[in-house]
């Protein structure tokens, strides 16, 4: 081997793609040494579109082998979330932005969210993925009788022809300072608003 090359970085771009559909660009460096090839890879947490990709494990791997019981908070960009299923999953919208329609979180993707009947229970159960959307209502009077006029969900049709469930949120209900606002959709999930509370999964 030519000494001139030994330590030499290169660097290339690879375009990953996972289950769900999101497109992820890992950079492989290979730098040459006395003895061979080295390889790492970079992942700059970013997909092709910029939207970030949540880095916790528990919404980033497609196996099922993390903990239950794991949290993640929506920040202001578009957020993608993969989780898998069994698992007690919660993503948490905080005012980032006070006068913000969403609170300045961005409308976020949730893939793998499963839709859990908790029966009788009147508690969040251990195998519950929970959106708390509590933050964005802080100071609203909201409760079971007047919750449609600050959560509201539509159901519609995605590319893959399955459904998705789209939940917008209106920070103030009848009031003008804000409009409804979409803030989250559930990938191929046919769910509403009413059965996410009956559930205890969508915490206000």
């Amino acid at each position: 081997m030519d000494s001139s090359h030994l330590g030499k970085t290169d660097t290339f771009t690879i375009t990953v793609k996972d289950q769900w559909g999101n497109t992820v660009n890992e950079q492989l460096n290979v730098q040459i040494g006395a003895n061979g090839f080295t390889f790492s890879t970079t992942n700059p947490s970013a997909d092709a579109t910029g939207s970030a990709i949540s880095s916790f494990a528990a919404f980033s791997t497609p196996v099922d082998t993390t903990p239950s019981n794991t949290t993640e908070t929506s920040s202001s960009a578009n957020d993608t979330f993969n989780s898998t299923a069994s698992h007690h999953n919660t993503v948490i919208f905080n005012v980032l932005n006070n006068a913000d329609a969403t609170g300045g979180n961005g409308q976020d993707t949730w893939n793998g969210f499963t839709v859990t009947p908790t029966g009788a229970s009147s508690t969040v159960q251990s195998t519950q993925d929970v959106i708390d959307v509590t933050k964005l209502l802080s100071g609203q009077s909201v409760d079971a009788t007047n919750i449609s006029k600050f959560v509201t969900s539509v159901t519609v049709y995605n590319a893959q022809g399955g459904k998705d469930t789209v939940i917008a949120i209106d920070r103030d209900g009848a009031g003008g300072s804000f409009n409804s606002t979409d803030i989250l959709t559930l990938k191929n999930v046919d769910t509403t608003v009413d059965e996410l509370i009956k559930n205890h999964q969508l915490l206000y």
